[in-house]
Parts: C-alpha cells; sequence; structure tokens
C-alpha cells in the first residue's frame, strides 16, 4: 500500500491515517474484497496481540529477576572470598582445558594449599581472589552482581520480540496467500474474458 505524501515528497500523516482507515474491515465500501477485509482484521487482531503481550512479558521478566536475584543472594551468603597467593607457575592442564595453579590461602588460621583454576598471564606470586563454600572447597565465582536485572529485561524483550516476529510472520503468510488466491482469481477472469471476446 504506498503511503501518502504532499506533492513536494513530505509524509502527510493524516492522509495516510485516512487510507488506512478505509482499509478496516468494517469498512462499508462496496468495492472492498472480503480478502481485503480479512487481511486488515488480521493485521488489526497481530498489532492487539503484540500489545496485550507487553504485560505478560513484564510479569515473566519480573519473575525472572526476581528468581536470579534470590539465586545470587544465596550463592552469595554460601560462599566466601578469601585471597590466595600463587606458589608456582601455573601449567595447562590438557585434560581440563584450562590453565592450573597451586595456590595457598589461610582461612579460620588453617593454610590450605591446593590447585585452583587461574587466569591467562598469572604468574608464581601473585594474588587472587578464590570462592570458597561452606566446606572450604573452592567454587566458581558467584554471578555478575548486576545480572538478575539483566536476566528480566532480557526475557521481556525476548518475549515480546518473539511474539511480534510470529505475529508478523502470520500476517506476511496470509497476504501472500491471498495475494496469490486474487492473482489466480484474476488470471481466470482474464481468460474466461478472452473467450468471451472470441
Amino acid at each position: 500500500m504506498a503511503v501518502s505524501s504532499h506533492a513536494d515528497g513530505r509524509f502527510d500523516p493524516m492522509t495516510a491515517a485516512r487510507r488506512w482507515w478505509r482499509m478496516a474491515p468494517w469498512n462499508t465500501n462496496p468495492l472492498m474484497r472480503p480478502s481485503d477485509r480479512l487481511r486488515s482484521a488480521l493485521a488489526i487482531f497481530a498489532v492487539a496481540v503484540c500489545i496485550a503481550s507487553v504485560p505478560f512479558a513484564v510479569a515473566a521478566g519480573t519473575a525472572s529477576y526476581t528468581d536470579a536475584a534470590d539465586r545470587t543472594r544465596a550463592e552469595d551468603a554460601a560462599e566466601t572470598p578469601v585471597t590466595a597467593t600463587l606458589v608456582m607457575d601455573p601449567v595447562y592442564d590438557r585434560s581440563a582445558r584450562g590453565i592450573y595453579a597451586q595456590a595457598s590461602w589461610r582461612r579460620a588460621g588453617s593454610l590450605t594449599t591446593t590447585f585452583i583454576g587461574v587466569p591467562v598471564g598469572a604468574v608464581r606470586g601473585d594474588r587472587i581472589r578464590v570462592w570458597l563454600d561452606s566446606d572450604g572447597a573452592p567454587v566458581a565465582p558467584p554471578p555478575w552482581a548486576n545480572a538478575a536485572p539483566w536476566i528480566g529485561i532480557g526475557v521481556s524483550v525476548g518475549i515480546v520480540f518473539g511474539i511480534c516476529c510470529a505475529a508478523a510472520l502470520s500476517v506476511e503468510f496470509v497476504r501472500r496467500r491471498i495475494a496469490r488466491a486474487n492473482s489466480s482469481q484474476w488470471d481466470r477472469r482474464w481468460r474466461s474474458f478472452d473467450r468471451d471476446a472470441e
């Protein structure tokens, strides 16, 4: 559908709005085909579905944010950071596919020495932070403190984006089917017209 504009090429929103209004399925214009009404009704329904998905997406994002925040707080409470000193140069462990070094740290007055994963570029004597569980064993560091809000936002945006894409694809699929049916109908009419003219 062409977009209305002024003679100088500027977009005219009022003219475009009137043209879109004339394509509404409730238009009483007898020249408007049932297929045009179906296509317009489907487009309106798709827009309504996209708008209605926003509250649902916000609720799902809020639930995901709350769950991630609770999980992060629980992990933070169960893990304790200590500062470890590397007592040897790191080596690459082919079986574990990582860089490891022997490190030692003190916790509650006791000295612990064990192998831990270290970042690239670490050398003997470096001091790095190690997270320990309630039993004093090294564990993975807790997730990024600000991850929970981004998880909630990602879930909300993902839901809205997915629903809008599905709605747009459905409208486009129906539009193509209608256009193909209309084209076939025009071809049949032209062939019938040619036979009658002969």
